[in-house]
């Protein structure tokens, strides 16, 4: 599934998600497989500044995330 990031719609907060100790191989499956990672929420400004950055990344380079091994959860 390819991904739009300018697309992103309103959010509220960003749950910043600790992917370290996931195999390479399953790009496509982190998220659902680290439901139990560790995590941190964020929201308010820096949650709104988060989303802005996302945003902005140029087509096809979400998965800089994953270096250093973070994923996001637009909520």
């Amino acid at each position: 599934m390819k991904f739009n990031s300018t697309q992103l719609s309103e959010i509220d907060a960003v749950d910043v998600v600790s992917l370290r100790g996931f195999p390479l191989d399953s790009a496509s499956e982190y998220m659902r497989k680290a439901v139990d990672a560790p995590y941190v929420q964020v929201a308010g400004k820096l949650a709104q500044e988060i989303a802005d950055l996302w945003r902005h990344l140029p087509y096809s380079e979400q998965m800089r995330c994953h270096i250093p091994p973070f994923g996001f959860a637009f909520l």
